[in-house]
Order: structure tokens, then sequence, then C-alpha cells
């Protein structure tokens, strides 16, 4: 291979490693963000547990049907809620998944990217071997002529 098609070679994988190292960078972004909606939320189902405990335990204060059905209206509610936030929780986990799968997508095709460039540099290493041999063979055939040139110059005796 020629050194000018090994050029262009050579840029385009150092680009598309650089493309990929972005793009796992991003994908790791994406992971750590989603990870934090997961503890936001796992902090405010600790927040609404809480809040329904508290509900449970405070005393009835009078029997009447009014106030208990206030009070199963306001329990309730807070069922409904923290089953929402339960809700939210599993799509949290669920994005924390996908980023991750997505992050490891991403991994491959930077390692995929780093073994070719790393295949490029090997064979533009051995090309430039090839090119060394051939100019030291061509340097000892040049000294080699030469050496004849001045044998055959000199007289005989």
């Amino acid at each position: 291979m020629k050194p000018w098609q090994l050029l262009p070679l050579q840029r385009l994988r150092e680009h598309r490693v650089q493309a990929a190292e972005r793009t796992l960078a991003q994908a790791r972004r994406e992971v750590a963000l989603a990870r934090e909606a997961v503890s936001r939320v796992e902090r405010e189902i600790d927040v609404l547990e809480s809040n329904y405990r508290h509900l449970q335990q405070q005393p009835l204060e009078t029997r009447s049907a009014r106030n208990l059905q206030s009070r199963e209206q306001r329990l309730e509610a807070a069922r409904r809620v923290l089953d929402a936030a339960g809700q939210r929780l599993v799509k949290a986990r669920e994005q924390v998944t996908a980023a991750q799968a997505q992050e490891a997508v991403a991994r491959g095709e930077l390692n995929t990217a780093r073994r070719k460039m790393e295949s490029l540099q090997v064979r533009h290493r051995a090309w430039q071997r090839q090119q060394d041999v051939a100019e030291a063979l061509d340097e000892e055939a040049e000294l080699e002529d030469r050496v004849l040139a001045e044998r055959a110059r000199e007289p005989q005796t």
C-alpha cells in the first residue's frame, strides 16, 4: 500500500475513534443522568412512604362517618401517589438499563474503532520497514556499483 493511501485512512480511523469516544462519553452521561433520576424517585418514595405511615398513625379524633371517610380518602390519595411514584421508579430503572445497553454498544464501537486504527498503524509500520529495507538495499547496491566501478578503473598490475 502506498503512503498516500495510508495517510487518509489513518486520519479517517483517528476521526472514527474520536467520534466513538464522544459517543461513549455521551452514553456515560446518560447513564449518570438516569441513575440520578432513579435516586431522585427513590428519595421521593421514601418521603411519600413516611407521609403515608404518618397518615396511618394519626389517631381518630371522632368516630363520625365523615371523619372516617375523609381519612380513608386521604390514605387512598396517598396510596395512589405512592403507586404513581413506584411506576416512575420502574420506568427510571428501565431507562438506566437502556442507557447502560447504549453505553455497552458505544464501548464496543470504540473498541472496534481502536482495533482498526491499531491494525492500520501496524500496516503502516510494516510498510515503513519495507521502505527502509528497500532503501538500504538500494544504498547497498549503489555502493557495490561504485566499488566495482573503482576497481574497473584501477590499472591492472
